[in-house]
């Protein structure tokens, strides 16, 4: 029995030795089987044996289904077995007929096939296969028996060469395999050096580097495309980069008290690492205390616009404290008012301010009383001196335009630049001079000149001037092209053409007495009564009331006023007139002799304003009566020479 017992174990540990041996042998046979049935596949793949080389992966798959190159290339078999299928569909649709196939392309056709078949002979496989799919495609369109038989013909040399190429053996797949894996590697050495550079940037720590890191990071992780065996090491690097990146930007927004940027980048970190992760935890929890900590918000979070609010007042304080050192006080009580706006609590603008009040104040009626004695002194110097002889100057007077202000202003803006035009309309000439007038202006201001054209001449005018003033340039710009200025309301130069004295027409201005007065020296209504009685003739009126003029129903002052303007340059030659009403003067005249009118009426019609000036001082009646003396002549009481004095407080007399 126990012999047998002993047989029967050393059979049973045979029998498991040799099932350990037969699983290891399957192993071992599976290992060896990977690489070959990888090698069909890309083979199958590349012959467009599509379903072949689906079955090779599946079979890898089925002796290791965490395979990640069999994964990928099942995948990409799977979607161009579905795009083949769906290329068959579209071919197998009814096409309209093509037409036939020129001889001189089905001859071209056959010199790329024959040069394919060359380039195969000699070894460059991959160029025959390009020549032969161009001349395929250049073919497509057409569905003609002639043309079927050129692409059967160039499926044929396909097949020779993809034969050809294959006759190597497993050779040449793996020589593919080995190109693919030196350009993957490529990808991957330069996806490294990115990452690399990442890493040294992520390691100096400011909140731009650390982002810069991110985008290359985030770019190289893109660039690996999705992961395989290849590059999972580099992937993973590039995930344990991104961590550390996002957990260093936490770590300096927090330190900068940017609350948003900090919770972004923490959300991000949590995403990446994982709500469990105990360094994303650890993070979470420091964040939080700080932003419980009131000392740690930002101002400009939690007081929006106190920071710009502090930086108005410290201006406003700055040049109120200027302004009072320079004896601006009234600016500085406004720049300090307007502190107290912002700050109504600010100490130093209410203690300035009352700084100021109470010096004013103390000083205001001392310096009051300074400036009146001042004048006062003046006035009595001015009151004692003696007459003074004085010469009245003649003023010359424009015969067009008067001494008028704009006359006067174009006078004094001088052009030391010259003015210059060639060939220019006149409108543009006016634009020019007027942007010259302002620019040498020294009030900036210069003229407005505007050009009145009814009948839209607007000549070409040439003229080169220097060292003239803006008057002068625009009247010889004027006069050049038959054209005159005149100013007319609202100081506006207007320049129409001179029409000369062929066009009349009537204007009526107020005329007031007084303005009678200064022309003519004779008063509205008393004129005709002088001239009648006798009295001495006006020097402006020319004849006398009752001589030749006058005995036509004109009235006196008419006729002066007539004499006067033609003194003036005014010539009243016919059909030209004039009258007057009493009130109004009516002229019928050119446009250029009614401007003329125009400004020397206006001359004398300016009223002249009269200041006149009072001052009223009280003084009490009590201090004029403080103090008096009594003199007179009483009894002797103490002799001396005959004359007493005393003191008598009942006497009434003061002196």
């Amino acid at each position: 029995m126990k012999n047998l017992h002993r047989s029967q174990l050393a059979w049973a540990a045979l029998a498991l030795a040799l099932a350990a041996g037969s699983l290891i042998a399957q192993d071992g046979d599976s290992a060896a089987r990977k690489p070959q049935l990888l090698a069909e596949a890309l083979k199958a793949r590349d012959e467009g044996n599509l379903q072949a080389a689906k079955a090779k992966y599946e079979a890898i798959l089925a002796i290791d289904a965490k395979d990640l190159g069999a994964t990928e290339g099942l995948k990409n078999v799977t979607a161009d077995i579905a795009e083949a299928e769906a290329a068959k569909k579209a071919a197998d649709a009814p096409k309209p007929d093509a037409p036939i196939v020129p001889a001189d392309e089905a001859a071209q056709v056959s010199k790329i096939i024959e040069a394919a078949r060359n380039k195969s002979a000699a070894g460059d496989h991959a160029a025959a296969l390009e020549l032969l799919d161009g001349a395929n495609t250049a073919i497509a369109a057409l569905t003609t028996s002639a043309a079927q038989a050129l692409r059967d013909s160039i499926s044929l040399a396909k097949q020779d060469v993809v034969i050809a190429r294959d006759a190597g053996g497993p050779s040449a797949a793996k020589a593919e395999v080995n190109r693919l894996a030196r350009a993957n590697s490529d990808s991957i050495g330069k996806q490294g050096d990115v990452v690399s550079s990442a890493e040294s940037l992520i390691r100096q720590g400011t909140a731009e580097s650390i982002d810069k890191a991110l985008a290359d990071l985030d770019a190289a992780d893109r660039a690996l495309g999705t992961a395989s065996l290849s590059n999972a090491g580099l992937k993973e690097r590039i995930k344990e980069a991104k961590g550390s990146a996002l957990a260093r930007r936490a770590l300096v927004a927090i330190e900068a008290r940017d609350i948003i940027k900090a919770t972004a980048v923490i959300a991000q970190y949590a995403e990446l690492k994982g709500n469990d992760d105990a360094r994303v935890i650890r993070l979470q929890k420091e964040f939080a205390s700080k932003r419980n900590d009131p000392t740690y918000r930002n101002v400009d979070e939690t007081s929006p616009g106190l920071r710009v609010k502090d930086d108005k007042v410290n201006e406003l304080l700055v040049r109120g404290r200027a302004r009072y050192l320079y004896g601006d006080y009234q600016g500085a009580l406004d720049s300090y008012r307007e502190v107290l706006q912002y700050q109504p609590n600010n100490s130093e603008s209410k203690a300035y301010q009352i700084r100021i009040r109470q010096m004013l104040s103390e000083n205001s009626g001392q310096w009051n009383r300074g400036v009146t004695k001042g004048k006062l002194l003046e006035l009595l110097d001015e009151t004692w001196k003696l007459p003074e002889v004085f010469n009245r100057e003649n003023i010359k007077v424009d015969s067009a335009n008067g001494n008028d202000p704009v006359i006067e202003k174009m006078k004094s803006i001088q052009l030391p630049e010259g003015f210059l035009v060639r060939d220019q309309p006149l409108d543009r000439a006016l634009i020019l001079l007027q942007t010259q007038a302002a620019t040498y202006d020294k009030d900036q201001k210069g003229v407005n000149i505007v050009l009145i054209d009814t009948a839209n001449k607007n000549p070409t005018v040439s003229l080169q001037l220097r060292g003239v003033s803006v008057y002068q340039a625009l009247d010889y710009t004027c006069k050049r092209v038959g054209f005159s200025f005149t100013v007319g309301s609202g100081g506006i130069v207007e320049v129409r053409e001179d029409t000369g004295d062929s066009l009349l027409e009537t204007e009526i201005y107020p005329l007031s007495t007084a303005a009678v007065l200064k022309m003519t020296g004779l008063g509205a209504g008393g004129g005709a009564g002088a001239a009648a009685g006798g009295g001495a003739a006006s020097p402006f009126g020319g004849a006398a009331a009752g001589g030749a003029g006058a005995g036509d129903g004109q009235r006196p002052e008419e006729v002066a006023i007539k004499n006067f303007l033609t003194r003036s340059g005014v010539a009243f030659e016919l059909p030209a007139t004039l009258s007057y009403d009493g009130t109004n003067l009516i002229v019928y005249q050119s446009r250029k002799n009614l401007d003329r009118v125009k400004n020397i009426i206006r001359r004398y019609s300016d009223i002249k304003q009269v200041h006149i000036e009072a001052k009223f001082m009280e003084v009490e009646q009590k201090i004029l009566n403080e103090l008096g003396v009594n003199w007179s002549l009483a009894p002797t009481m103490q002799t001396i020479a005959g004359v007493t004095s005393q003191v008598d407080p009942t006497a009434t007399a003061r002196a």
